[in-house]
């Protein structure tokens, strides 16, 4: 996330290029967008009202092997991705050497929800059954090598929902069930795991959370969606927070919907139309007026 302000006409722009060199910015992720913007000290009125609700439908497993001389981490991270129905698309991930300490995020039994039955008391039963490989297959030591990540993403309209709350330690965020719900089984995702899992002689992990009924996601976007007009988002489409002139939001919080896919991309590509538009230094902005506001 690029987060900026100053006075976009002002000294320290680079002429030939139109970036400016010196404005001052915070690098952050896109929760950390949404902490930063929600703190109940009155500086962004207009935004916090719109930054509760935020899109997420992904889930994520684990596949790992037992094979001792599997070595899946060679190479980028994200190799190849299978659309599997018209909505769902689910991308193969790999993490690269010294990222190990991740299997402990990836340590429980495969277990699809039946009606009536709690999950929790279903996993749990599922640990008894295969107690046998419950104390090698998490072990840190390997975990990126042996391991593949499934990574399932939706463009349905799912959603979870951010609420600002005060805490022992300050003002923290934290998140419930939107509506639609954001799934936390996707059974696309685990036919597809207990299968790749037969062909590398290994077996499939969930995370803590699905046991819950509790969704992850490895990309949270939306929360402060772009819009034509403050009424309906944060900021506009050159990513200008409506109310805080010179203020600028460039990350995937602005998406104003699931892209179904991994929004890498998606994002980068959003940056670099924003950047593109700014001024250079002596020119006139190109941009339309900001709306709700005198200023560029």
């Amino acid at each position: 996330m690029l987060l900026l302000k100053d006075d976009l006409a002002g000294p320290g722009r680079n002429s030939r290029s139109g970036t400016c060199q010196t404005l001052p910015h915070r690098r952050l992720g896109n929760l950390l967008t949404r902490r930063m913007i929600s703190q109940p000290d009155g500086t962004f009125p207009r935004a916090v009202c719109l930054l509760k609700r935020c899109t997420n439908s992904e889930a994520v497993l684990t596949v790992r092997s037992c094979r001792p001389d599997a070595v899946f981490n060679n190479g980028v991270a994200i190799t190849s991705g299978l659309r599997v129905d018209a909505h769902t698309q689910i991308q193969v991930a790999r993490y690269g050497p010294g990222s190990n300490l991740m299997s402990l995020m990836n340590v429980l039994p495969l277990v699809d929800p039946l009606p009536g039955r709690s999950r929790l008391a279903q996993g749990l039963a599922a640990a008894v059954r295969h107690w046998h490989n419950l104390p090698g297959l998490p072990r840190p030591r390997r975990w990126a090598e042996q391991s593949l990540l499934l990574l399932a993403m939706q463009d349905t309209d799912n959603s979870l929902t951010l609420h600002g709350r005060r805490g022992p330690f300050g003002h923290r965020l934290t998140s419930r069930q939107g509506e639609p719900p954001s799934p936390a089984w996707l059974p696309q995702l685990h036919t597809l795991a207990r299968r790749l899992a037969e062909q590398v002689d290994g077996a499939a992990f969930d995370v803590p959370g699905n046991w819950l009924n509790r969704p992850s996601t490895g990309h949270l976007v939306g929360g402060c969606v772009m819009a034509a007009c403050p009424a309906d988002g944060v900021v506009d489409p050159y990513h200008r927070v409506f109310g805080h002139p010179g203020l600028h939001v460039i990350d995937g919080s602005v998406l104003p919907a699931n892209p179904g896919t991994n929004p890498a991309l998606t994002i980068t590509a959003l940056a670099e139309r924003a950047t593109a538009h700014w001024p250079s230094a002596g020119t006139c902005d190109p941009r339309p007026p900001l709306a709700g506001t005198d200023h560029p």
